[in-house]
């Protein structure tokens, strides 16, 4: 682990830190926890605006659990509308952890604010009509390649979304039906043999947990 970290952290820097600055490019951070916290307490919606240089968490990887997690869940505002789902709870659950937040869309070229999109015949189109599953595909292909040989732990993206979705997806139909299967990014990461969830099993989790406390 001490090797990988002396000699991939110099490369995965640099490729984030290019991304961050080009703005358009891409959109993957990885921020101290503590850090995630205060600003997403601090500024809510908005505080990832002004953020420029992007932070890799000091000390030895293995010393913690490290979460890969979609950048909209911490606040960024990397929707397709421009706004994001911050979640306090999922801030609460990273606390102790190293956390890497991506958003695929963006490290594909999608612009943000852009038109909705989902997932159409196994080919992701947006709502105008124009196909831009390339860009899922390589948004999804460069964070895999950013990430290189880092362990990660555990993935919690976005519900729903065609490139983050776990177990569902939109169906295609623009209509807000649901249908089974993983977004184009999600499907990656379980094909890389990461464990993916989405942010709603934080709320299961407590669920169960509250249960066995009242038994």
């Amino acid at each position: 682990m001490t090797s990988m970290q002396n000699t991939m952290f110099p490369r995965f820097q640099k490729k984030i830190r290019r991304h961050d600055l080009r703005g358009s490019e891409g959109c993957l951070f990885s921020y101290s926890v503590k850090e995630t916290v205060q600003r997403c307490r601090k500024k809510k919606a908005d505080f990832f605006r002004k953020t420029n240089p992007v932070k890799i968490p000091c000390g030895r990887m293995d010393e913690k659990m490290t979460v890969l997690v979609s950048a909209c869940l911490l606040g960024m505002n990397c929707k397709y509308n421009g706004g994001n789902n911050a979640s306090e709870k999922l801030a609460d659950y990273l606390r102790d952890k190293v956390v890497i937040a991506v958003c695929p869309e963006v490290m594909g070229g999608l612009p943000t604010p852009r038109i909705p999109s989902e997932i159409v015949d196994g080919v992701v189109m947006n709502r105008e009509g124009e196909c831009v599953d390339g860009a899922f595909h390589l948004g999804a292909e460069r964070i895999l390649q950013a990430i290189g040989t880092t362990k990660i732990d555990l993935a919690i993206l976005q519900p729903r979304s065609p490139s983050c979705g776990v177990g569902q997806v939109y169906d295609g139909t623009f209509s807000g039906k649901l249908t089974e299967g993983n977004g184009i990014f999600a499907q990656r990461l379980q094909e890389a043999g990461i464990r993916t969830v989405t942010v709603e099993w934080l709320e299961r989790e407590e669920r169960a947990g509250d249960g066995n406390q009242e038994v």
